[in-house]
Protein backbone atom coordinates (compact mmCIF):
# COMPACT_ATOMS: atom_id res chain seq x y z
CA UNK A 1 0.00 0.00 0.00
CA UNK A 2 1.43 3.39 -0.94
CA UNK A 3 0.28 6.90 -0.23
CA UNK A 4 1.21 9.87 -2.33
CA UNK A 5 1.35 13.02 -0.29
CA UNK A 6 0.84 16.08 -2.47
CA UNK A 7 3.61 18.40 -1.34
CA UNK A 8 4.98 21.39 -3.14
CA UNK A 9 7.23 24.11 -1.79
CA UNK A 10 8.13 26.67 -4.42
CA UNK A 11 9.95 29.96 -4.07
CA UNK A 12 9.03 32.40 -6.83
CA UNK A 13 10.15 35.77 -8.05
CA UNK A 14 7.50 37.37 -10.21
CA UNK A 15 5.64 40.54 -11.18
CA UNK A 16 3.32 42.15 -8.65
CA UNK A 17 0.25 41.32 -10.75
CA UNK A 18 0.92 37.57 -10.66
CA UNK A 19 -2.57 35.97 -10.29
CA UNK A 20 -1.15 33.10 -8.24
CA UNK A 21 -1.19 35.19 -5.09
CA UNK A 22 -4.11 36.94 -3.44
CA UNK A 23 -3.99 40.47 -2.11
CA UNK A 24 -3.73 39.08 1.43
CA UNK A 25 -0.49 37.21 0.70
CA UNK A 26 1.11 39.95 -1.38
CA UNK A 27 4.23 41.54 0.14
CA UNK A 28 5.20 44.82 -1.44
CA UNK A 29 8.93 45.31 -1.92
CA UNK A 30 10.88 48.52 -1.59
CA UNK A 31 11.29 50.47 -4.85
CA UNK A 32 13.89 48.81 -7.04
CA UNK A 33 15.79 50.89 -9.53
CA UNK A 34 17.92 48.31 -11.38
CA UNK A 35 15.37 45.56 -12.00
CA UNK A 36 11.65 45.05 -12.42
CA UNK A 37 11.63 41.81 -10.41
CA UNK A 38 10.37 41.81 -6.83
CA UNK A 39 9.18 39.24 -4.32
CA UNK A 40 5.40 39.17 -4.14
CA UNK A 41 4.78 36.33 -1.72
CA UNK A 42 5.19 32.61 -1.26
CA UNK A 43 3.22 29.43 -1.70
CA UNK A 44 3.34 26.80 1.05
CA UNK A 45 1.41 23.60 0.32
CA UNK A 46 3.25 21.38 2.80
CA UNK A 47 1.12 18.41 3.85
CA UNK A 48 0.89 18.56 7.68
CA UNK A 49 2.21 15.04 8.33
CA UNK A 50 3.74 16.19 11.65
CA UNK A 51 0.28 16.02 13.24
CA UNK A 52 0.23 12.21 12.97
CA UNK A 53 1.75 9.93 15.66
CA UNK A 54 5.48 9.34 15.18
CA UNK A 55 7.58 6.25 15.79
CA UNK A 56 9.22 5.73 19.17
CA UNK A 57 12.64 4.16 18.73
CA UNK A 58 13.30 1.33 21.15
CA UNK A 59 17.03 1.98 21.30
CA UNK A 60 19.96 3.36 19.31
CA UNK A 61 23.05 1.39 18.41
CA UNK A 62 26.65 2.45 17.90
CA UNK A 63 29.26 1.29 15.41
CA UNK A 64 32.89 0.33 15.86
CA UNK A 65 35.41 -0.03 13.05
CA UNK A 66 36.23 -3.71 13.18
CA UNK A 67 38.64 -3.79 10.27
CA UNK A 68 40.11 -1.07 8.11
CA UNK A 69 42.39 -1.79 5.18
CA UNK A 70 43.21 -0.11 1.90
CA UNK A 71 40.56 -2.01 -0.03
CA UNK A 72 38.09 -3.03 2.70
CA UNK A 73 36.43 -1.46 5.73
CA UNK A 74 34.12 -3.17 8.23
CA UNK A 75 31.84 -1.70 10.87
CA UNK A 76 30.18 -3.78 13.55
CA UNK A 77 27.46 -3.25 16.16
CA UNK A 78 26.20 -5.70 18.80
CA UNK A 79 22.87 -5.39 20.65
CA UNK A 80 21.82 -7.64 23.51
CA UNK A 81 18.22 -8.84 24.02
CA UNK A 82 17.19 -7.89 20.50
CA UNK A 83 15.11 -10.92 19.57
CA UNK A 84 11.99 -11.94 21.51
CA UNK A 85 13.98 -14.92 22.81
CA UNK A 86 16.42 -12.41 24.38
CA UNK A 87 19.11 -13.47 21.91
CA UNK A 88 21.63 -10.87 20.78
CA UNK A 89 21.94 -9.28 17.35
CA UNK A 90 25.19 -8.30 15.69
CA UNK A 91 25.26 -6.42 12.38
CA UNK A 92 28.42 -6.17 10.33
CA UNK A 93 28.77 -3.82 7.36
CA UNK A 94 31.52 -4.36 4.81
CA UNK A 95 32.58 -1.86 2.16
CA UNK A 96 35.05 -2.48 -0.66
CA UNK A 97 37.03 0.20 -2.44
CA UNK A 98 36.79 -1.47 -5.85
CA UNK A 99 33.05 -2.31 -5.66
CA UNK A 100 29.86 -0.27 -5.93
CA UNK A 101 28.08 -2.57 -3.47
CA UNK A 102 28.34 -3.46 0.23
CA UNK A 103 27.61 -6.49 2.38
CA UNK A 104 25.40 -6.74 5.45
CA UNK A 105 26.17 -9.74 7.65
CA UNK A 106 23.72 -10.59 10.44
CA UNK A 107 24.56 -12.68 13.49
CA UNK A 108 22.29 -14.13 16.17
CA UNK A 109 24.19 -14.95 19.35
CA UNK A 110 27.40 -14.50 17.34
CA UNK A 111 26.32 -17.13 14.80
CA UNK A 112 25.87 -15.91 11.23
CA UNK A 113 22.27 -16.31 10.09
CA UNK A 114 22.13 -14.08 6.99
CA UNK A 115 24.27 -12.35 4.36
CA UNK A 116 22.62 -9.55 2.40
CA UNK A 117 24.00 -7.60 -0.54
CA UNK A 118 23.34 -3.86 -0.63
CA UNK A 119 23.77 -2.46 -4.18
CA UNK A 120 25.35 0.72 -2.91
CA UNK A 121 28.80 1.55 -1.58
CA UNK A 122 28.84 2.70 2.03
CA UNK A 123 31.73 5.07 1.43
CA UNK A 124 33.77 7.22 3.79
CA UNK A 125 30.81 9.29 4.95
CA UNK A 126 29.39 6.46 7.06
CA UNK A 127 28.96 7.39 10.70
CA UNK A 128 28.87 11.14 10.05
CA UNK A 129 25.20 11.31 11.05
CA UNK A 130 24.39 11.49 14.75
CA UNK A 131 22.13 8.41 14.76
CA UNK A 132 23.00 5.81 12.12
CA UNK A 133 21.53 2.67 13.75
CA UNK A 134 17.98 2.63 15.15
CA UNK A 135 15.64 -0.10 16.41
CA UNK A 136 11.84 -0.02 16.39
CA UNK A 137 8.80 -2.08 15.41
CA UNK A 138 7.98 -0.31 12.16
CA UNK A 139 5.30 -2.69 10.87
CA UNK A 140 3.39 -3.45 14.09
CA UNK A 141 4.12 -7.20 14.26
CA UNK A 142 5.72 -7.17 17.76
CA UNK A 143 9.17 -7.86 16.28
CA UNK A 144 12.00 -5.34 16.43
CA UNK A 145 13.28 -4.05 13.11
CA UNK A 146 16.46 -2.20 12.15
CA UNK A 147 17.05 1.13 10.43
CA UNK A 148 20.51 2.04 9.12
CA UNK A 149 21.44 5.50 7.82
CA UNK A 150 24.53 6.91 6.23
CA UNK A 151 25.32 10.20 4.59
CA UNK A 152 26.03 10.23 0.89
CA UNK A 153 26.75 13.92 1.02
CA UNK A 154 28.35 16.15 -1.54
CA UNK A 155 28.40 19.81 -2.47
CA UNK A 156 25.33 22.03 -2.33
CA UNK A 157 21.95 20.32 -2.24
CA UNK A 158 23.57 16.89 -2.65
CA UNK A 159 24.69 17.26 0.95
CA UNK A 160 21.15 16.19 1.86
CA UNK A 161 21.57 12.77 0.23
CA UNK A 162 21.33 9.82 2.61
CA UNK A 163 21.17 6.08 2.08
CA UNK A 164 18.43 4.41 4.12
CA UNK A 165 18.20 0.68 4.87
CA UNK A 166 15.34 -1.01 6.69
CA UNK A 167 15.83 -4.58 7.90
CA UNK A 168 12.33 -5.87 8.68
CA UNK A 169 12.41 -8.88 11.00
CA UNK A 170 10.41 -11.94 9.97
CA UNK A 171 8.91 -14.57 12.36
CA UNK A 172 11.82 -16.98 11.74
CA UNK A 173 14.26 -14.20 12.84
CA UNK A 174 15.49 -13.54 9.31
CA UNK A 175 15.29 -10.05 7.80
CA UNK A 176 13.82 -8.56 4.63
CA UNK A 177 15.82 -5.60 3.35
CA UNK A 178 14.20 -2.46 1.99
CA UNK A 179 16.64 0.30 0.94
CA UNK A 180 16.64 3.50 -1.08
CA UNK A 181 18.40 6.81 -1.61
CA UNK A 182 16.67 9.61 0.27
CA UNK A 183 17.21 13.25 1.19
CA UNK A 184 17.50 14.42 4.82
CA UNK A 185 15.90 11.21 6.07
CA UNK A 186 17.52 11.62 9.49
CA UNK A 187 15.38 14.74 9.99
CA UNK A 188 12.04 12.93 9.54
CA UNK A 189 10.34 10.35 11.73
CA UNK A 190 8.08 7.59 10.46
CA UNK A 191 4.38 8.44 10.97
CA UNK A 192 1.14 6.51 11.37
CA UNK A 193 -0.86 8.28 8.68
CA UNK A 194 -4.03 6.18 8.76
CA UNK A 195 -4.27 5.17 12.43
CA UNK A 196 -3.66 1.44 11.91
CA UNK A 197 -0.66 1.28 14.28
CA UNK A 198 1.68 0.70 11.35
CA UNK A 199 4.19 3.47 10.65
CA UNK A 200 4.69 4.75 7.12
CA UNK A 201 8.08 5.88 5.79
CA UNK A 202 8.13 9.42 4.45
CA UNK A 203 10.70 9.97 1.72
CA UNK A 204 11.83 13.13 -0.03
CA UNK A 205 12.92 13.96 -3.56
CA UNK A 206 13.90 17.26 -5.12
CA UNK A 207 12.32 17.87 -8.52
CA UNK A 208 12.49 20.66 -11.05
CA UNK A 209 9.26 22.43 -11.92
CA UNK A 210 9.19 24.47 -15.13
CA UNK A 211 11.99 27.04 -14.66
CA UNK A 212 12.24 26.48 -10.90
CA UNK A 213 14.17 23.86 -8.93
CA UNK A 214 12.64 24.35 -5.49
CA UNK A 215 9.84 21.81 -5.47
CA UNK A 216 9.91 19.08 -2.84
CA UNK A 217 7.84 15.91 -3.19
CA UNK A 218 7.16 13.60 -0.27
CA UNK A 219 5.90 10.04 -0.62
CA UNK A 220 5.03 7.55 2.10
CA UNK A 221 5.50 3.78 1.94
CA UNK A 222 3.61 1.25 4.07
CA UNK A 223 5.84 -1.54 5.43
CA UNK A 224 3.08 -3.64 6.96
CA UNK A 225 3.21 -6.27 4.22
CA UNK A 226 6.96 -6.13 3.70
Amino acid sequence: MKYLIPTLIVFLASCSNDPLFSEETKVEAEPIKKTETKIVGYLNAQYPFEKYPSIKYFKKGTWTVQESKTTKTQWSSATSDFFNSSDSLTIQLSAFEDKDSSLITIFKNKKQIQLIMEPYSIGGGFGSLYDTLLFADFNADSLLDVKILWSDGGCGVTGLNERVIYLIQQPENKFTKFSFLDMASSMRLERDLNGDGNFEIITMTLNGYESHNGSVALTSVDLQNT
